[in-house]
């Protein structure tokens, strides 16, 4: 059995990788921009999403973990 990560560093994440946080599900639109070498910008929409629901620019510490799914 192979086993999988259960967190990592937003810093690394991808377009496409799904994470859980504040007790929601939350897709990457975008890969993360690293700013000024302290924070990370990551746009992440609502997992699963309906049409016309866009995408939000998320600021975070560039040691900040989030919790994959």
């Amino acid at each position: 059995m192979m086993k999988t990560k259960a967190t990592t560093y937003v810093r690394k994440l991808r377009v496409g990788d799904t994470v859980y946080e504040d007790g929601e599900y939350w897709e990457v639109t975008r890969n993360p921009v690293v700013e000024n070498g302290s924070h990370v910008v990551v746009y992440l929409r609502p997992y699963p999403h309906y049409e016309g629901v866009r995408s939000r620019a998320y600021r975070y510490s560039i040691d900040a973990r989030t919790k994959l799914s």
